[in-house]
């Protein structure tokens, strides 16, 4: 995390393909799992839990709306501008 990368080799996951109840003879009757390497899904709890840290602790914001849950907003504008072509 101090590096700020995710390696893409933590990236790659094995597909395997898991049969649905009933018939067997299309390819809608089976369901992809995707697994993840450990350490990938070691490094996605800790980055979970960073963000979850920052949200209980209230450190980010309500200014950052990006990528967060319940903060999005009309415009990408601050509160009482607009767009550029529209003033």
């Amino acid at each position: 995390m101090r590096l700020q990368h995710f390696p893409a080799s933590w990236k790659h996951a094995h597909i395997a393909v898991i049969p649905k109840k009933g018939a067997k003879s299309s390819p809608s009757d089976y369901r992809p799992i995707s697994l993840l390497s450990a350490i990938s899904k070691i490094a996605d709890r800790a980055i979970l839990y960073a963000l979850n840290f920052t949200k209980e602790h209230k450190i980010i914001p309500d200014e950052q709306f990006g990528f967060r849950a319940h903060h999005i907003r009309s415009s990408g504008y601050p509160s009482g501008r607009t767009h550029p072509s529209r003033s």
